[in-house]
């Protein structure tokens, strides 16, 4: 049996950004505490299962995973053998319910299945998205209804289908746009000019069908696509904020939260403005969660206050197209350098910094420099609090000097890198991280030419 597993918290306050490693003990438990604020799904991941959860303040809930059974339902050899029984079994804290959702385990996310959506709606306007929606909506009611199930698990399984109905109208000039490119088999520069030009507007009365979503009702929380539709929905606060007719409730609590918080986990601390928002949140318990994340950034921001090894450079806005990749690289004339394209919101080129960190110092040894350019979509604060972590040169463009060296180059996407020699020549480029061994070896080449 493996001896690690994964808590994974559907939080709406915290969206995706928090989860836990499950140690599994010699005796087969495992035990965790995290802090959640209201009731909470989650979901347990190990290599032969992924099981569905509920948690809540001051509230235990135990989980039994039934491991043969598990293992049996995921083998192409041994499903279609005599049952061990369910998958988990619960004790604690609503423990009817979780253990009749897992069991039923009936499907109620209308987005769940993208690429279908839009090959449906290819020739469709967005009345008819919109009907389509609505008809899927009835038909995933039907279901429900038709399953036997407790009043409490057949009102949580609909407000997830109407939380993901929401999700799906908001969604919805995107989902055309989409479709017509599909539809119209445009190539790449087509669908680029196609997509700069087309402008969708959602019709008259076509939010209408929100009113009966109940988005506000506080029983939305037990649900496992909350987390999603908050992270959506907070984007169109003021359209909610109309047609519901209202700003108060647990949509708008969840909605500010989320806002405040999200900031945090790209190292921006809270502003007064968002701990004044908190404060007037209906619980105390949504201020009291994102401050003690915000304590735990201000101590890591200090503690990088006090590495060495960075330098920040400016290029002026005059410097373009050719001329400025001169002026980045003539600094370090003489050094074989790795030139890193990045961004702060970019997870690869996050992770792809902490592998290159284990072979950095060996590297510099040697005489060569990292260098590291972003642009103006890194926000300058939280550019400023990242790069401590970051030993290296490093540049933040503009805008425009930014697409000049994406055109220089053609780069695709991010992470991007460029070695150049100590002559100044570019000896190699590659568009996603190749790998710290690809890295020494381009680099080593590089150092002679």
């Amino acid at each position: 049996m493996p001896q690690t597993g994964q808590l994974y918290l559907l939080d709406p306050v915290r969206g995706m950004n928090y989860d836990e490693e499950l140690s599994v003990d010699p005796d087969g438990s495992f035990h965790l505490s995290p802090k959640v604020i209201t009731a909470t799904p989650a979901v347990i991941v190990f290599p032969f299962a992924t099981i569905k959860c509920l948690l809540a303040p001051s509230q235990e809930t135990l989980v039994t995973i039934n491991v043969p059974e598990c293992t049996r339902r995921k083998s192409r050899l041994l499903k279609n053998t005599p049952s061990y029984g369910e998958r988990a079994y619960f004790k604690g804290y609503l423990s009817g319910l979780q253990q009749e959702l897992l069991d039923k385990d009936l499907p109620c996310n209308l987005v769940a299945n993208t690429p279908k959506i839009i090959k449906d709606m290819e020739g469709k306007d967005l009345n008819e998205y919109k009907d389509y929606i609505f008809q899927n909506r009835f038909n995933t009611y039907k279901k429900i209804e038709k399953a036997h199930l407790s009043n409490a698990a057949s009102e949580i399984l609909k407000k997830n289908t109407d939380i993901t109905a929401a999700i799906a109208l908001l969604m919805g000039k995107d989902i055309i746009k989409r479709a017509t490119i599909n539809a119209r088999k445009m190539t790449s520069e087509e669908q680029k000019e196609y997509l700069s030009n087309t402008t969708i507007e959602f019709p008259d009365n076509y939010f209408q069908f929100m009113k009966q979503l109940e988005l506000n009702a506080p029983k939305a929380v037990y649900t496992s696509e909350y987390f999603y539709g908050i992270s959506i929905f907070s984007a169109y606060k003021e359209l909610l904020e109309r047609l519901l007719g209202t700003s108060k409730g647990m949509l708008f609590d969840m909605i500010d939260a989320h806002n405040c918080f999200i900031p945090i986990t790209k190292l921006t601390p809270l502003t007064q403005k968002q701990e004044a928002i908190l404060g007037t949140l209906s619980s105390p318990a949504y201020k009291q969660l994102a401050d003690s994340y915000n304590s735990q950034l201000l101590k890591q921001l200090e503690a990088k206050k006090n590495k060495t090894g960075i330098h920040i450079y400016t290029i002026g806005k005059e410097s373009r197209n050719e001329q400025l990749f001169k002026d980045i690289t003539s600094r370090f004339k003489g050094h074989t350098l790795l030139i890193d394209f990045w961004a702060t919101w970019c997870a690869p080129c996050r992770q792809a910094n902490q592998e290159i960190a284990n072979i950095k110092e060996e590297l510099k040894r040697q005489g060569i420099i990292f260098v590291y350019l972003t642009g103006e979509t890194s926000p300058i604060q939280t550019w400023e609090n990242t790069i401590p972590g970051i030993p290296g040169e490093h540049f933040r463009l503009s805008d425009k000097q930014w697409k000049d060296l994406l055109t220089k180059f053609k780069i695709p996407g991010i992470p991007f890198y460029v070695v150049v020699s100590p002559k100044g020549n570019v000896t190699y480029t590659k568009a996603g991280f190749p790998g710290n061994d690809t890295i020494k070896d381009e680099l080593t080449k590089s150092m002679g030419k």
